[in-house]
């Protein structure tokens, strides 16, 4: 574990905890669930009389500092729902435009606001919980185990749900008569079985895609 474990001092704290918090440092940048992972840490520590005065000062200045990198890259290019929806928006030609939105959590919800807004899109969105979906939302609802049991019929799925294992396997692909069909996997871990990418005509995008830097992500919107 040594290997992964160092230490920072003085202002490198600082700037080591806001970069942290900002998610400049993460799979993805600009990820708000870190914040929220960041205050219930400290709400712990508070509450276990762990921390103190200096903790709270370095809490509260975090979240300022974390908040202008946030402001500043989001100011510099597009964020990870608006990229989904590019890339969405640009394999419709190719494989049409039924859209299944998986999971109604912050990027879910992001994820399908972007996409209703692409009135040459047809969108479905379903959760375990379907009253987690907004009810005004201009869409099909559905439970999770009904979409998972229809996902044949959609030409592309985005699937980001807080799930431990894959919930999207190969055998839901089945009966497409050969029909192509586009797969965004934003699950951490992992929401699509890696199996499926060995399904004939699907092709599954995850993280590394859209990943700064990723060799594959210029070549996802060609």
């Amino acid at each position: 574990i040594a290997d992964h474990v160092y230490a920072a001092e003085g202002d490198a704290v600082l700037e080591h905890a806001a970069n942290v918090v900002a998610g400049y440092l993460s799979e993805m940048t600009c990820e708000t669930p870190i914040v929220s992972q960041w205050k219930e840490a400290f709400r712990t520590a508070f509450e276990r009389h762990e921390a103190g005065v200096f903790l709270q000062k370095l809490h509260d200045r975090v979240l300022v500092v974390a908040k202008k990198i946030r402001a500043f890259h989001r100011d510099a290019r597009e964020g990870l729902p608006d990229l989904v929806a590019r890339l969405i928006a640009g394999r419709r030609a190719r494989v049409g435009g039924r859209v299944l939105v998986l999971g109604a959590g912050d990027m879910g919800r992001e994820v399908a606001t972007r996409l209703l807004r692409d009135p040459s899109l047809t969108v479905s969105w379903a959760n375990r919980t379907v009253e987690r979906i907004p009810a005004d939302a201009a869409c099909e609802r559905l439970p999770l185990a009904t979409a998972l049991s229809e996902t044949a019929r959609f030409d592309q799925v985005v699937a980001v749900l807080g799930a431990a294992e894959p919930v999207v396997r190969p055998s839901h692909l089945l009966n497409r008569d050969g029909r192509p069909a586009v797969l965004v996997d934003l699950g951490m871990p992992r929401n699509v079985d890696p199996e499926v990418a060995q399904v004939e005509g699907v092709e599954v995008a995850d993280l590394g895609h859209f990943r700064d830097g990723g060799g594959d992500r210029e070549a996802l919107f060609d």
